[in-house]
């Protein structure tokens, strides 16, 4: 990538020096040689020219040779012209689009390892349109600017070296040189108009991205929308935000083009003055014509400057939007010296704990000890902190006070990825990925062969249901597990669990996708899993804790969920109120 950054450059170089230099040498030296002058006649070949002709002809030097030689020096200005700006844009072209690709890619990967309170504070269409939306715009921006930016440059300093070369050797031509006082003049108002630029494209770029939010919103919840029957209110919220986003585009638009044409009435006005001296000091077309080109082609590159200018500005817009990702902080962050976990058999211990989502109290001074091999059924009204309770045995979350140890190690002193290895979750809506179903169940222990996938998935009473699909275990499923019933994903999902053999299982309404008697089967393979495991579950139906060996009962307190009793169901049904009120309700 650095050599093609380093010839596009040296390729923008020679196409820039060779356009401001081009023409005005084409009529400065060639031209001549061509047309007669006043006099009839016309000039007489430089030195160098007869000697190309005669080095090309074996000798010869004729009138006829010199003026077909003068004819193709033009293609073949443009020739080197068009060749060397081919390589400048293709080249910067590629080293830019691999650049914001790598960007893109960073973003991407930055999304896998910030919190998911991160993720919770912004919409997935939000992210969605930053990683693909705001990196689009970037790379259409790199494409169109990237060739410009050496080549614009390299222009305007070659015409104006020619232009002061040819001030300084042709007497009374200085006042060429007043004509270019205005390009400092352009800067200001150049810099103003790009400010306006980036506020209008971080106001854009943002409701893109809140309409990206709509649009994805409204595509996870199709059936809800016809349910409630609210399409055409759906189509009515989407209508008003692409008003809004026109119309800042246009806004966008405004600014940009305006730097086009402010540029153009400059040049004209400085060309048109230094016409009028021209002629005031007496100067032949001759001499004055390759000047007021040279001072044409000093104006022309700031023009697309102006444009480039405006340009990264918009880009700039989308950078700082992909910047929010890649440069925040991540919340859990590995220990740089870990500790490592020996045998891990699923001891698990909350001492003191308090946790909050910012200044919301969710959990308030839990300590409770799990020993290895224990089943623990969490039960309690919504909203009392069972799941974030097992979010935080995941490490998903770090407490606010207190700790929380697995095998006696802090989870804040090991690494994230050894204390996950050792977590089997199951959660209450599982979530399956496009691909094969062997894929998925694949996902609990990568590079599984098929007999354990199939042996995992019969333990999970899967095997029966995926054997009778169009290609078994090769069937591919769409987003997010379609092709399959609610009760099927969830029993591919606890198929992983077995596959993965954690020591520490999570079950967060495991079964609750699964119809009364799906329940029973499954609850069969649930107690052949939970054997020899730290088993945590949450479950409303009571029906479903009813091989656990212990149950915590929590109740949301004024400083947030607390552990009021803590037993097994005979011992608790006795002396837990709200146990009990808990348990009648569902018989009822």
């Amino acid at each position: 990538m650095k050599w093609k950054f380093i010839g596009a450059v040296l390729a923008g170089v020679v196409a820039g020096v060779v356009s401001s230099f081009g023409l005005p040498f084409m009529s400065e030296a060639v031209f001549p040689l061509i047309f007669v002058d006043e006099s009839g006649a016309t000039q007489p070949p430089p030195e160098w020219l007869k000697e190309a002709v005669m080095y090309v002809t074996g000798g010869e030097l004729t009138q006829q040779m010199i003026l077909v030689a003068a004819c193709l020096m033009l293609p073949l200005v443009f020739l080197v012209r068009g060749v060397m700006m081919f390589l400048n844009t293709y080249f910067l072209t590629d080293v830019g689009l691999r650049v914001v690709e790598q960007l893109r890619l960073r973003a991407f990967n930055r999304l896998q390892y910030l919190s998911l309170a991160f993720h919770k504070k912004h919409r997935e269409g939000d992210l969605l349109s930053r990683v693909m939306a705001d990196t689009a715009a970037m790379q259409k921006a790199v494409v169109r600017v990237m060739a410009d930016l050496v080549i614009q440059p390299a222009t305007l300093i070659g015409a104006v070296w020619y232009l002061v070369m040819a001030a300084l050797s042709n007497q009374g031509a200085m006042f060429m040189l007043l004509a270019l006082s205005s390009l400092p003049l352009l800067v200001l108002p150049l810099r103003a108009i790009g400010s306006q630029i980036v506020k209008r494209s971080r106001k854009t770029q943002k409701q893109s991205g809140g309409l990206s939010a709509v649009l994805s919103e409204n595509l996870s919840s199709q059936q809800e929308i016809r349910a409630y029957n609210l399409q055409a209110s759906q189509s009515e919220q989407f209508e008003q935000n692409t008003d809004k986003l026109i119309k800042l585009q246009l806004k966008t638009v405004k600014y940009n083009r305006l730097m086009g044409p402010m540029v153009e009435i400059v040049s004209a006005v400085a060309i048109s003055f230094a016409i009028y001296l021209g002629a005031q000091e007496g100067m032949t077309l001759k001499v004055f014509l390759p000047m007021v080109m040279a001072l044409y082609l000093c104006y022309d590159p700031i023009k697309k400057l102006g444009v480039i200018h405006g340009q990264l500005k918009q880009a700039e817009a989308s950078l700082e939007r992909i910047e929010e990702i890649t440069e925040s902080s991540e919340e859990l962050i590995d220990p740089a010296s870990p500790k490592h976990f020996g045998e891990v058999r699923g001891l698990v211990e909350f001492k003191d704990v308090r946790f909050g989502y910012g200044d919301e109290p969710v959990l308030n001074h839990i300590s409770v000890k799990v020993e290895p091999g224990e089943a623990v059924a969490l039960v309690g009204p919504s909203g009392a902190g069972k799941s974030t309770f097992i979010s935080l045995i995941a490490r998903f979350y770090d407490v606010n006070e207190g700790s929380l140890t697995v095998e006696g190690l802090d989870v804040r002193e090991v690494l994230k990825h050894d204390l996950r290895g050792n977590i089997a979750l199951v959660s209450q809506h599982p979530l399956l990925f496009r691909g094969s179903i062997a894929d998925n169940i694949a996902v609990g222990k990568p590079g599984a062969n098929r007999d354990e996938i199939e042996k995992a998935a019969k333990l999970a009473q899967a095997h029966e249901f995926i054997m009778s699909m169009p290609d078994g275990y090769d069937t591919l499923l769409g987003e997010r597990g379609e092709g399959l019933s609610g009760g099927q994903r969830q029993r591919v999902a606890i198929a992983r669990a077995f596959l993965k053999d954690a020591p520490i299982l999570i079950l967060d309404e495991a079964t609750s996708a699964l119809d009364t008697e799906s329940e029973a089967q499954i609850q069969k393979s649930l107690v052949e899993l939970s054997k020899g495991r730290t088993t945590f579950m949450i479950a409303h139906r009571f029906s479903s804790i009813r091989h656990a060996s212990r149950i915590l009962v929590f109740h949301k307190g004024a400083e947030g969920g607390e552990i009021i009793a803590d037993g097994t169901h005979a011992e608790l049904f006795q002396s837990c109120d709200l146990y009990r009120d808990l348990y009648e309700k569902q018989l009822s």
